[in-house]
């Protein structure tokens, strides 16, 4: 199993890509978000044989709570929490698997904190420059 939760840039990638993944693969991987950064993915390419080979999404309790197939990208997924990430194929066909970006963003928490924040800070001490942005909200 592998842990994604030190990284901030860089992608995620099925063994061997972008040539043909394995047969019998059986990989894991852990996507670490946090209170103030959601972690997320983006997929750029998704190619897996069609109800044979699989990327799943599971909790906590490695209950499976989507699976993906085929050649339909995933959704974008973005979490704060841990999510395991799950890569299996089967022992016949193989094709050039899945790319997804990793990257992080503020969740919407530490966005709103921030936004208490400066909005303190600009009506305590006139003038601010960001008043105008925060009445945008």
């Amino acid at each position: 199993m592998t842990s994604v939760c030190n990284l901030h840039l860089g992608a995620l990638t099925s063994p061997n890509y972008p040539s043909a993944y394995d047969n019998n693969v059986n990989q894991t991987w852990i996507l670490c978000g946090t209170t103030s950064v959601n972690a997320c993915l983006r997929f750029t390419n998704f190619y897996l044989e069609s109800s044979y080979d699989y990327f799943k999404l599971l909790n906590q309790q490695n209950v499976v709570v989507s699976r993906y197939t085929g050649t339909s990208s995933p959704p974008d997924l973005s979490s704060t929490t841990h999510i395991k990430l799950r890569f299996t194929s089967d022992e016949i066909v193989t094709y050039s698997g899945f790319r997804a970006e990793i990257c992080s963003k503020p969740s919407k928490t530490s966005c709103w904190l921030l936004a208490i924040v400066i909005f303190k800070l600009c009506f305590r001490y006139v003038p601010c420059p960001l008043q105008p942005i925060l009445r945008e909200y």
